[in-house]
């Protein structure tokens, strides 16, 4: 079990553990370290806001928890773009004080950015309340090339930054996998909803579960340890406990979602009900992720 464990985790999170080329120029080794850090975590949060967007996106359309739904849709164009603006021109507040100056990185933002345009217009619609199906599935199709540009930008920035000699690469390994499991969460949330309203295809299915076991795989061994993946158990009592508070609600969760992905769950109670759970999951995750990234610095 766990060397196929270990496998699954090195498949999803190889470019997390690449550590080539010279770390940005700052004043000491601690600031270096730090802006890597940081410009490296920022790249690997605009996977979960890829698919924040379409999963809200298809909540909108489904008339779910609206207010909610808009807002998350409306916060989630803006991180991308601040995100995408920090690792451009920096963003000394985020701890990324200087512009980037290396081309290939930038040709990746650059890139990023023709991505997200791409949904942009039908995003505004959904939010304006003017949204039709066709803007419904042109987020949908288009968030696949915005995910593999998130992915492409992720790899330039994690090996111009993960300077080996300031930031280890099993730390490394730790903040994305730690990271990636919002991703999966969003990822969740979206499946889900696609799989209620009946836009799903077996694709989606299959993509749902996989989420659901990669994340309930990643889960476990961030809270236990797995040395045959590199990774440590968590490295203080507050991620601890934030891990087992995410457990607790993972726990509640999955028998949901996996009534949802066997196409068993229709009651709108317990859909309303899945979709407050995933938010809340989120918010918890995130605080883990932030607990990390002051941990690890």
């Amino acid at each position: 079990m766990y060397t196929s464990l270990s496998r699954l985790l090195l498949a999803v999170s190889v470019c997390g553990i690449t550590a080539v080329g010279p770390a940005s120029a700052q004043s000491t080794s601690n600031e270096r370290a730090s802006n890597g850090i940081q410009r490296i975590e920022t790249a690997r949060g605009l996977r979960a806001l890829s698919q924040q967007i379409p999963a809200s996106a298809c909540h909108i359309g489904a008339d779910i928890a609206t207010d909610v739904s808009t807002a998350k849709l409306t916060s989630a164009l803006a991180e991308f773009k601040g995100g995408l603006d920090a690792l451009e021109f920096g963003n000394a507040t985020l701890g990324m004080p200087d512009a980037e100056d290396r081309r290939l990185t930038l040709d990746a933002v650059q890139k990023t950015r023709e991505a997200l345009m791409s949904l942009e217009a039908a995003s505004a619609n959904m939010l304006s309340g003017d949204g039709s199906d066709a803007d419904e599935q042109a987020i949908y199709a288009q968030t696949p090339a915005v995910l593999a540009a998130v992915e492409h930008l992720v790899v330039e920035v994690v090996g111009q930054y993960a300077n080996p000699t300031e930031m280890v690469k099993a730390d490394s390994f730790l903040l994305d996998i730690a990271g990636r499991q919002a991703m999966l969460i969003a990822q969740m949330s979206k499946d889900s909803c696609l799989v209620v309203t009946k836009q799903n295809s077996p694709e989606t299915t299959a993509e749902m579960q996989t989420a659901m076991s990669v994340f309930d795989a990643s889960l476990d061994a961030l809270r236990n340890g797995l040395p045959s993946a590199g990774l440590r158990p968590p490295p203080t009592p507050a991620i601890s406990d934030g891990l087992g508070d995410v457990w607790n609600e993972w726990t509640a969760l999955k028998p949901v979602l996996e009534s949802i992905s066997s196409g068993s769950a229709t009651d709108s109670d317990a859909i309303m009900e899945r979709y407050q759970s995933v938010n809340d999951m989120t918010a918890t995750m995130n605080g883990v992720v932030e607990m990390y990234l002051t941990a690890l610095k």
